[in-house]
């Protein structure tokens, strides 16, 4: 058995059975490999850190740099025009302020957190659609079309535009109100707004609207002010101008009603109809006024 000493794989020079001596090609083998090693390492080292570094810088451009900074905001609305532009920008600009995830301020377009913007504008205004896109490197766009409205709800001295399932789209000035081009509804009896719905409403908005609808399609015999709601079971009642109170049954078709009354009206009461309190409509073929 050889010893270390004499093991042909330490030992640097060998001689053969002739005592002529030559290089071992094994001494030195497991050093040199051991040096690669460690200059691999370093090598690698080297290159991770330069990654981290470059990393680091990009992620400060991209999310501490002023060059990424909201600067221009653009507001396209379809439909409706309720939603005020300079109301939509305010509540962004007002966003960029707040930080988030400790990291910096929502000024940055990267740190803007769109779904938060998205939730505050769904809740101020009633929204069929929202789009918001970024545009490097400072822009924000902002698409948006507001649900169309049907009717005018009055309640005490607030008036909102409604859509024909009840959901109030946004309050109206009265001044701008076209009562020729959308159906005014009061509401007597309980309060029935309810955040930004009217409660309990949908099939007498449903009938006020068809109503309106097929009068604005006949003869223009009188001018219709306003429709009124309260607490009555299965009735509409609805304001002449400068003339009486029609009641409709809401389980009745609207068109058999509004025959009845022309008929009333044509034959029968002529130029007496202005004069009148109200004209009840409401019980099959019998008509009563007073």
């Amino acid at each position: 058995m050889l010893t270390k000493r004499n093991n042909p794989i330490n030992a640097k020079y060998r001689r053969d059975r002739r005592g002529k001596r030559y290089s071992n090609p094994f001494f030195g083998q497991r050093k040199r490999k051991k040096i690669k090693i460690n200059y691999l390492t370093w090598k690698i080292k080297l290159i991770a850190l330069a990654i981290i570094l470059l990393a680091g810088a990009i992620a400060w451009f991209l999310l501490f740099s002023n060059y990424f900074n909201i600067k221009n905001i653009n507001v396209s609305a379809n439909g409706s025009d309720k939603a005020p532009k300079g109301g939509i920008t305010d509540l962004i600009w007002i966003q960029t302020a707040n930080k988030r995830f400790l990291l910096g301020s929502q000024s940055n377009i990267f740190l803007f957190n769109i779904s938060q913007l998205s939730k505050k504008l769904n809740e101020q205004y009633n929204l069929d659609e929202l789009k918001i896109e970024k545009k490097l490197p400072n822009t924000f766009n902002i698409i948006l079309r507001e649900k169309n409205y049907s009717a005018v709800w009055q309640e005490a001295d607030k008036y909102y535009y409604i859509d024909n399932s009840g959901n109030a789209i946004s309050e109206a000035n009265p001044l701008e109100i076209k009562k020729e081009s959308y159906p005014l509804i009061q509401s007597g009896g309980d309060a029935k707004v309810a955040g930004k719905k009217i409660e309990s409403q949908n099939e007498n908005i449903d009938y006020i609207i068809k109503l309106f609808y097929d009068i604005k399609n006949t003869e223009k015999l009188f001018t219709v002010e306003s429709f009124i709601v309260d607490d009555e079971v299965n009735t509409v009642k609805m304001a002449i101008s400068q003339g009486p109170k029609i009641y409709f049954n809401t389980e009745e078709d609207t068109i058999k009603q509004i025959n009845k009354l022309y008929a009333l009206i044509k034959e029968k009461l002529k130029d007496d109809f202005l004069k009148k309190e109200y004209i009840d409509l409401r019980y099959g073929d019998r008509v009563y006024y007073r």
